[in-house]
């Protein structure tokens, strides 16, 4: 059986972004694909693309917030 899973790659090993039923210790042959330059392309083209869909007020908010520091810094 073949499944195609998202995951990340994160200090040399793959974490599933997904849960995935194998047993423990169990050998599976991983395929890496990179993103086509029309994927590429796609994803510059809509950054910004919720910039008018968020209120200002929203906006605001989380720049307050992270000006507040809820934590103290360690030192």
């Amino acid at each position: 059986m073949s499944k195609v899973i998202k995951a990340k790659y994160k200090k040399g090993v793959f974490e599933p972004l997904e849960p995935i039923e194998l047993p423990e210790d169990e050998v599976v042959e991983v395929t890496v694909s990179e993103p086509s330059e029309a994927d590429r392309e796609a994803f510059f083209r809509s950054a910004g693309g919720w910039k008018d869909l968020v209120p200002e007020e929203f906006v605001a908010e989380i720049h307050k917030r992270r000006e507040t520091r809820r934590r103290p810094l360690k030192l």
